[in-house]
């Protein structure tokens, strides 16, 4: 049976989510806990949460990457139910499936000549693992683990989630800890729950009936930003700035790109850009979606032309939403868009 326990949390930026994680981890002393997470970015940042509050991640807890997560635990420990080929290698990220591979033959739909899985398909792999060898993937990792956590569950595609609720079906403790807002990666490629991904994670989840927990409290923003930021997801519960103090330039602020230098020298406000060919007049930049996670006392955001648009009229094309959220919530205090 289920978990009581278990639950999807979803949580609006600031809201201290990868935090929450390594505290009720820390908590669980005496438990085992796996906490995984997409990206290797995250897998660190995770591991520093846990140096610096304890000295070290504790012998209690183990922190994987999801992809090394669906390898070891997922593809390999039965394999065997599913294919006769030897020892999977390794997830090859690169190749693509042959278009002809039919998923009646098993080995050339999910694996290369090498014995490498396919990248869009590996959590295909691990979830007919499970199912054809009768839950066995599942069921070790029961007497492995007591609490499974999923940092960023907003990056899962695809056969992930079919996988995923295999785990809530299971006696693990599952907390599944996102922001859909916040989903500029995505874990494959696959059109499997396609009409699920990214900010729509939250359909699935409400159409699984899942529990859902709800956390609207900021710890990053100026209430000003949190009201911008609520903008772009209208339909969202609206997120209440906690701890932010008022300065004498708070909110959400446009510069002429003339005025830019006077700007910088006065407020030193951290550059945001979509990519590196973005013209930022010569001033060091981060690409936007290289701070996911990180706080800004200021930014100075050289605008999209679909961001643009959506500051001139309130018109934003759906895919522009989560960059553009993620850029405008880095900042505690104030945000500044280069406009001409």
């Amino acid at each position: 049976m289920p978990s009581g326990e278990s639950r999807f949390v979803i949580a609006c930026a600031g809201s201290r989510k990868t935090t929450s994680l390594v505290e009720e981890a820390l908590k669980l002393n005496g438990a085992r806990v796996l906490i995984t997470t997409y990206t290797n970015e995250n897998v660190d940042q995770l591991t520093s949460f846990f140096i610096d509050r304890v000295g070290s991640v504790p012998p209690h807890v183990t922190i994987q990457s999801w992809f090394s997560f669906l390898l070891q635990d997922g593809i390999r420990p039965y394999q065997l139910d599913v294919t006769q080929r030897d020892r999977v290698r390794t997830i090859d990220y690169v190749s693509e499936q042959p278009w002809s591979a039919k998923k009646s033959n098993f080995d050339a739909y999910f694996l290369t000549a090498g014995n490498d899985v396919y990248g869009d398909h590996a959590a295909e792999f691990a979830y007919e693992a499970d199912v054809r060898s009768g839950g066995k993937v599942v069921r070790r990792l029961e007497e492995m683990y007591t609490h499974l956590f999923i940092d960023e569950v907003q990056d899962m595609a695809g056969y992930d989630l079919d996988l995923i609720e295999r785990l809530f079906e299971s006696n693990l403790v599952v907390i599944a800890m996102g922001d859909p807002r916040q989903a500029t990666f995505q874990t494959n490629k696959s059109t499997k729950n396609s009409k699920f991904k990214g900010a729509n994670i939250g359909e699935w989840v409400k159409m699984k009936e899942f529990p859902i927990e709800y956390r609207t409290d900021c710890y990053r923003c100026h209430q000003s930003i949190c009201d911008f930021a609520d903008g772009l997801y209208p339909s969202w519960p609206k997120s209440k700035s906690i701890g932010v103090a008022d300065t004498t330039h708070d909110g959400i602020q446009y510069v002429t790109r003339d005025k830019v230098a006077a700007y910088m020298e006065t407020h030193q406000p951290t550059v945001l850009r979509y990519w590196n060919k973005t013209d930022t007049m010569g001033l060091e930049a981060h690409n936007i979606g290289s701070v996911k996670g990180r706080t800004f006392a200021r930014v100075l955001i050289f605008p999209t032309q679909p961001m643009i648009k959506y500051l001139k009229s309130g018109t934003l094309a759906e895919g522009s939403r989560p960059k553009f959220y993620v850029a405008v919530t880095r900042a505690r205090h104030s945000v500044a868009f280069v406009m001409d």
